[in-house]
């Protein structure tokens, strides 16, 4: 009896623009959406290459919230990918973030349709370098979104993206039990 080796799938080439470096168990990345350069991170499990990956939308839209850690740890045999949502964390404008967030200023409603836009194609652009790094299983990509995250996240979701699986929560309240049923999503 012979045994059929296990091959990876060959790598996608990086999209135009793109740049990835590796540190260890985390990558630090960026790639060109709309022409913003936009930045980010991906954690990956002590064990499992290449990994399944959930790409995170958080409920401020920053890659610095808590919200990371305790998803790192809950969803341990998954790689976690982060980045600032537009207007928010590093990408935030004193001048307009405040107005587009608050649904009672007239800004917000005219320039969701705006933010939702970048937010796609912010998503495009970060699923086609999640993809080609050859440390994460691209046909294990996923999205979750919970609060300001999943709002925007919403017009990418509803397209034609090829993800695994996607959790988009715009109510969620993104507690451990939270995470764990979403877990449970994830595997299915």
């Amino acid at each position: 009896m012979t045994r059929k080796a296990r091959t990876r799938p060959k790598p996608r080439p990086l999209p135009p623009g793109a740049v990835l470096l590796a540190r260890g168990r985390e990558s630090h990345w960026s790639v060109l959406s709309r022409g913003d350069r936009l930045h980010g991170r991906t954690y990956r499990p002590a064990e499992g290459d290449p990994a399944a990956a959930v790409i995170l939308c958080t409920p401020d839209g920053t890659a610095t919230d808590e919200l990371v850690l305790r998803a790192r740890s809950i969803w341990a045999g998954r790689a976690v990918a982060v980045f600032d949502l537009v207007l928010c964390g590093s990408r935030r404008s004193d001048k307009l973030s405040a107005q587009v967030f608050d649904p009672a200023q007239p800004l917000a409603a005219r320039l969701h349709a705006d933010l939702a836009g970048q937010t796609a194609a912010d998503l495009a652009a970060v699923t086609a370098l999640l993809r080609a790094d050859p440390a994460l299983d691209g046909a294990q990509l996923s999205l979750v979104a919970a609060g300001r995250g999943a709002a925007l996240a919403r017009e990418f979701a509803a397209g034609p993206h090829g993800l695994a699986a996607v959790v988009v929560d715009a109510d969620a309240k993104p507690d451990d039990a939270w995470l764990r049923a979403v877990a449970a999503r994830l595997t299915d």
